[in-house]
C-alpha cells in the first residue's frame, strides 16, 4: 500500500466567462491581462499605471492576426 501525504482534491465550481458578460472575447481578455501586467508595478513605484505602461522594460502588446503580420503562419 502506498500512502500519500498530499493534500485531498477538493471539487471547485467551474464557469465560462460568456456566463458572466456575453460580449467578452478572447482577445479582450488577453488585451486586458495584458495591460494590467504592464500596469503593475514591480517596486515600489510611486509611478502612475500609464507611467508604467510607458516604461514596461522592452515588453509590448502585440496583435498577432494577419493584419498587423501578413502572411505569418
Amino acid at each position: 500500500t502506498i500512502e500519500s501525504k498530499a493534500t485531498a482534491s477538493l471539487p471547485a465550481s467551474v464557469m465560462n466567462l460568456s456566463e458572466l458578460n456575453d460580449e467578452i472575447s478572447v482577445d479582450q481578455l488577453l488585451n486586458s491581462i495584458g495591460r494590467t501586467y504592464l500596469e503593475t508595478p514591480s517596486d515600489d513605484s510611486d509611478a502612475s499605471p500609464q507611467q508604467l505602461y510607458q516604461k514596461s522594460n522592452g515588453y509590448t502588446l502585440i496583435n498577432p492576426t494577419d493584419d498587423w503580420f501578413p502572411g505569418e503562419e
